[in-house]
Parts: structure tokens; sequence; C-alpha cells
């Protein structure tokens, strides 16, 4: 028979432990900042068919918002517009590191159902039980 594992050995994405069945909570995790706590409320209040697993991915995305809303802020102070290798003009580097994170935002509103048109599929919600979070939580 398998020894339980201690909670070091279970924790999830960044080493946060899993969390249990029916965790998200409107109180945001405090690894988040100032925008991503904003977003989490927000995502929270609108309810929606979150479980336990959710929490890693919802928290990964409210992140994604607070380095997104830096980055912008580095360009709104020094300009879209920075000096190339070349002392050419070009596109400030933030623009391309907010549209990848943008980019990562676009695939877990998908995984969480944040956009309509994934909200609108049939399937979402029809499986109450949550699979994942049942056999974290029976290691």
């Amino acid at each position: 028979m398998p020894r339980p594992r201690s909670d070091h050995l279970r924790a999830g994405h960044d080493a946060h432990p899993v969390p249990p069945p029916g965790s998200v909570t409107q109180a945001p995790p405090e690894s988040l900042g100032a925008v991503g706590a904003s977003v989490w409320k927000a995502i929270v209040k609108q309810g929606g068919p979150f479980t336990g697993s959710d929490v890693l991915a919802l928290e990964r995305y409210c992140r994604l918002h607070d380095r997104r809303a830096v980055l912008l802020a580095f360009v709104d102070d020094e300009g879209y517009i920075a000096p190339g290798s070349k002392k050419q003009p070009t596109a400030h580097p933030a623009i391309q590191l907010a549209h990848d994170i943008e980019r990562q935002m676009t695939a877990l509103e998908a995984v969480l159902a944040l956009n309509p048109e994934r909200r609108a599929r049939p399937e979402i919600g029809a499986d109450t039980s949550d699979d994942l979070t049942e056999f974290l939580a029976a290691g």
C-alpha cells in the first residue's frame, strides 16, 4: 500500500498546495497583485463551473493579468517606439512580451470557459464531477 504523500509532494503549480474541492473563494490568493486580485474577484463573482482543480489555472490567468499590466505601464511611460540595436526606431520590446502573455491568456480563457464561445458549448457544466480533484485528494 502506498504511503500518504506529504503536502510538498502534492504541491501544484509554483509549489502551491493542491486546493480541496470547492475552494474557489472570493478572496484572491496572496500571490496576486492589485490587477490580478481584481480580475480574480470579478471572475469568482460571476460564478461558473469552477472546481478545486480550476484554482491553479485561475490563479495563473490572474497572474498573467498582473504581468501584462506591468508591461503596459512600461510602454505608457517609455512610449511605443524604442531605439533598436542600430538606433533605428522599433516597437517597444514590452509590446511583444504583452502580446505573448495575451496569447497565454486566450488559451486559459478557453480552458476556464471565460469567453462567450466556450461558455456556449453544451458540455460546459453538464458533468459536475471533478475526477482530477478526486484523484489528487486520494494521493
